[in-house]
């Protein structure tokens, strides 16, 4: 209270270019099947604030590996999202409880 100073956020998302992310040779793409482990999807500039939770809620788009884009994909919904993807004959599945770190650069 009574703090006049400005804070805010600037999001990034693949295909941006940010002078932090290319000194640490992050690089932001989107999570595909073959993936392991967690890998950056977004970017987050902050001044004046700390983020410490992320509610994934959506839309989101979901690319199939035949290449159908499922677009308004939605985790808020109390549920996994579900689909089938009909060129490739097969059942598409994003899990709601989404994994997730901050790392600060």
């Amino acid at each position: 209270p009574g703090d006049k100073r400005q804070s805010y956020v600037k999001f990034l998302a693949p295909g941006e270019k940010h002078k932090e992310l290319e000194k640490h040779k992050v690089k932001l793409r989107a999570q595909t099947a073959d993936d392991g482990d967690l890998v950056p999807v977004l970017a987050m500039e902050c001044r004046g604030l700390e983020p410490i939770k992320w509610h994934p809620t959506g839309p989101y788009e979901a690319e199939s590996e035949s290449g159908v884009v499922f677009d308004g994909v939605r985790l808020d919904e109390g549920d996994d999202w579900c689909d089938y993807d009909e060129k490739a004959e097969a059942s598409m599945t994003v899990g709601r409880e989404v994994r997730y770190e901050f790392r600060r650069l």
